[in-house]
């Protein structure tokens, strides 16, 4: 199974289309119990997702890799400062999710991979490999431009990137992640919902490329999906949910048999929409 499981909703209030809030305890055990009864076997979270971290250490994770990210880099800090808080924001980590070796430790802030401090930083997370507290190292990023400048200079492991029907702009790299052994995850397959929504729901904010998402067909659901699924070298989809029902539904759209369609035409670099943290949308999580 390649879908895997985001939980920025199990710690915070989060997406575009979220109506529904902080996903509750009693929800989040029959989320976690329909994964193991499906196969998704991967869980990604962090410790800038809320409390999420501390809520999964509550749950019997030992049928999951679980994947975690670092702390951002402050720059108002010195190095030695800031060495020390990844460090202990890590242990932290380990501690809320209850001392389980760690499938993924990846990096929050790319840009933090592109930095004075690069090496250093890089250094120390593996070490934490070496310690065999995780088993795989990488980043998470936001544009082709970081991952290209990153994988000259180091050996990740893992990628976490968006990719969706609108933000293609990762696909052209595939095959060279999987020529270096890198695993591939992707993360915004429906880009919060937006892609999702009924055409009378979209914020005006999106007016722009309202035709163009007016044009995704019936169920959208599984056209988002099977556009990313469709990329064999893709190893996990990261979705998140807010309740065990949506993953019910996530789960049966990625094996639905839909028409072919051109994704080509969905695809754009307006970075204005495909970036969630460019949006000016009054009380939206970026």
């Amino acid at each position: 199974m390649k879908l895997g499981l985001g939980t920025v909703q199990f710690g915070c209030n989060y997406g575009i289309s979220n109506t529904k809030g902080q996903v509750a305890f009693d929800e989040i055990q029959k989320i976690l119990d329909y994964a193991i009864e499906v196969g998704i076997d991967t869980i990604d979270t962090a410790s800038l997702y809320g409390n999420s971290e501390n809520i999964l250490g509550k749950f019997d994770l030992s049928k999951f890799n679980v994947i975690t990210k670092t702390i951002k880099v402050d720059k108002t800090l010195d190095r030695n400062t800031n060495l020390e808080r990844f460090k202990e924001a890590f242990y932290k980590s380990q501690k809320n999710l209850g001392y389980i070796k760690l499938y993924g430790l990846m990096f929050h802030e790319a840009n933090d991979l592109l930095s004075q401090n690069a090496y250093e930083l890089w250094d120390l997370v593996s070490d934490f490999k070496d310690k065999e507290y995780v088993e795989k190292i990488g980043v998470s990023v936001y544009t082709p431009e970081q991952l290209t400048q990153i994988i000259d200079k180091f050996d990740i492991d893992i990628v976490q990137l968006p990719l969706n029907l609108l933000d293609q702009r990762f696909v052209y790299l595939m095959k060279e992640l999987k020529q270096k052994n890198i695993e591939i995850h992707t993360r915004s397959t429906f880009l919060q919902g937006l892609l999702l929504m009924e055409n009378h729901e979209i914020n005006s904010y999106f007016e722009e490329i309202k035709p163009l998402l007016k044009t995704i067909p019936e169920p959208k659901l599984a056209y988002a999906l099977q556009f990313v699924n469709n990329i064999k070298e893709v190893d996990k989809i990261i979705v998140g949910t807010t309740c065990v029902n949506d993953l019910r539904e996530i789960t049966k759209a990625i094996k639905q048999d839909i028409k072919y369609i051109d994704y080509n035409k969905y695809k754009t670099l307006d970075e204005r929409f495909i970036l969630p943290q460019n949006w000016k949308i009054k009380q939206m999580q970026k």
